[in-house]
């Protein structure tokens, strides 16, 4: 029975290969937002956050409730892209020049580009600023990104929330859109694209909300205006998913 099983799938092997199919490939998209907890969210119970389009995409994606991470920006980061803790990775900090990885490990959109994927990321890098640690070092072929920390870090101190300043690649582009709103919005246009050429695609997309300050569009703010004591929060974290 078990050398009729093999030569069955022996077979099927040999009759998808003879007409030049291959299985398809998923498209891969994570979407991370900036210190945020477990509990801010209304698919695990918030009763006052509401995130319908990330409770949709919980319930018909893959969820990982078992995920060990620094619950801290940059370690974080380099834990998801490496696989590595922090400290094996060395981008074990925020400052101090311990922000990057190490150059002799592979990064997720490094392996994915390896295996015929397509990448980008759209949003928060904070990974590194300059080369050899920039996003597109990293593996990632389309990088729309932010340096620092955030748009109110030392290297963005000057950029705005709702008309945000953003690196496409090495190119400096300033748009008129809120910043949660243009990272959607080029990942979409990017994913249109690709899928147009039919090639997979592996997208990271770190929002920098709701990590402070807390700078909601108006009727967002107005929104949880007499709801919850923590208003701006709320309404910067139902901008997100919203």
């Amino acid at each position: 029975m078990k050398k009729l099983i093999a030569f069955i799938i022996v077979m099927l092997n040999l009759i998808v290969t003879s007409y030049g199919q291959q299985p398809k490939r998923p498209n891969v998209i994570i979407v991370l937002s900036d210190d945020q907890g477990y509990g801010d969210f209304s698919c695990n119970g918030n009763p006052v956050l509401q995130t319908p389009a990330l409770d949709q995409l919980a319930q018909e994606a893959i969820q990982f409730s078992d995920f060990h991470v620094s619950p801290y920006c940059t370690p974080t980061r380099g834990q998801l892209l490496s696989g590595m803790d922090a400290l094996h990775n060395k981008a074990a900090t925020v400052g101090a020049g311990r922000n990057t990885m190490r150059h002799d490990i592979q990064t997720m959109p490094e392996i994915f580009r390896q295996n015929g994927y397509r990448t980008g990321i759209f949003g928060k890098w904070h990974l590194g600023d300059n080369y050899p640690d920039r996003p597109m070092d990293r593996g990632f072929e389309k990088a729309v990104w932010i340096r620092g920390w955030g748009l109110l870090s030392e290297s963005e101190y000057d950029n705005d929330y709702y008309r945000t300043r953003y690196m496409d690649g090495n190119q400096t582009i300033q748009s008129e859109k809120y910043c949660t709103d243009l990272w959607f919005d080029e990942a979409m246009k990017w994913m249109g694209e690709i899928s147009d050429q039919n090639k997979p695609f592996f997208v990271y997309l770190p929002t920098n909300a709701p990590h402070g300050p807390f700078h909601a569009p108006k009727e967002d703010y107005y929104f949880f205006f007499l709801h919850n004591s923590s208003r701006a929060f709320c309404s910067f974290s139902l901008k997100i998913f919203l």
